[in-house]
């Protein structure tokens, strides 16, 4: 996985990249790339909207989901929530 962030005429722009694998609810084994975009909003909150892709059928659906993110902190760093 990896994480990166740039400044862009005064606007705080975030990118993270991530490969998840693991087994999904079928039980099958199954990977998952998340493309995670975002920006630092003038309140200071920072929201993203994640692009999904999976080789799991059961999965699937998170390709065309609508889907926005929400950082916040975590004991150990951030931790980044996704809602519908």
């Amino acid at each position: 996985a990896s994480d990166w962030s740039s400044d862009v005429c005064s606007s705080d722009l975030l990118s993270a990249r991530y490969i998840l694998e693991g087994t999904d609810a079928e039980g099958k084994a199954c990977r998952i790339f998340i493309e995670n975009n975002g920006a630092v909003q003038k309140d200071g909150q920072i929201t993203t909207k994640p692009l999904i892709y999976t080789d799991s059928k059961a999965l699937a659906w998170l390709e065309q989901a609508d889907l926005t993110g929400h950082v916040q902190p975590a004991e150990h760093g951030v931790r980044i929530g996704f809602e519908m």
